[in-house]
């Protein structure tokens, strides 16, 4: 995402969507949000991101065939039903699979409605909404995976206007998110 956004900030819009669509490599980090993060002005990166979501799908198959994207998909949603790797998520505090799917439905939608809305805004406002509500859907996450929010604080620091406390908050909730493995998740 980092890399989309600084080729999209050179105006290289087609090598930005091959930055994107690489993020099918690491899925819980892009999720559906990659395509949307490029918003409505940037047509190529966008076509660019499919295109390469595409090969790789189809670079994928090929290789391991369709006995292997079975096993993938089994191991997907073996990774999502390990507590250790739910805790972190909205699974933790929804509680049953249902209430967690709803939840990460309307937080899907509700991403991809601020990523519409910010379209004719700067890059930054585009990516974080997504950066933000693509991992917050997520089945399963690990303490890294929380990187993006990061780079989604960082893209908000370079934003303006801005409320003059906004460089507290986003110290604050790195000090919360670097604080996880030693006061543990907020309950």
């Amino acid at each position: 995402m980092a890399a989309c956004y600084g080729l999209l900030r050179q105006e290289r819009q087609v090598l930005a969507g091959v930055a994107l669509g690489a993020l099918v490599l690491k899925p819980q980090l892009g999720s559906a949000h990659a395509g949307g993060a490029t918003g409505e002005r940037q047509v190529q990166a966008f076509g660019a991101s499919v295109v390469t979501i595409g090969v790789l799908a189809l670079a994928a198959v090929v290789v391991v065939g369709p006995a292997g994207v079975s096993a993938y998909e089994q191991r997907l949603n073996f990774a999502a039903s390990v507590p250790v790797n739910r805790e972190l998520t909205i699974a933790a505090v929804a509680g049953n699979l249902n209430a967690t799917r709803a939840v990460e439905a309307v937080i899907a939608i509700w991403s991809l409605v601020l990523v519409y809305r910010f379209r004719m805004r700067r890059a930054e406002w585009i990516f974080v909404p997504a950066l933000v509500g693509g991992l917050l859907r997520q089945p399963y996450l690990h303490l890294d995976d929380f990187l993006m929010i990061g780079l989604a604080a960082w893209l908000y620091l370079r934003t303006s206007p801005q409320p003059g406390w906004s460089w507290a908050f986003v110290l604050a909730l790195v000090i919360a998110v670097e604080g996880i493995p030693f006061w543990g998740r907020c309950q």
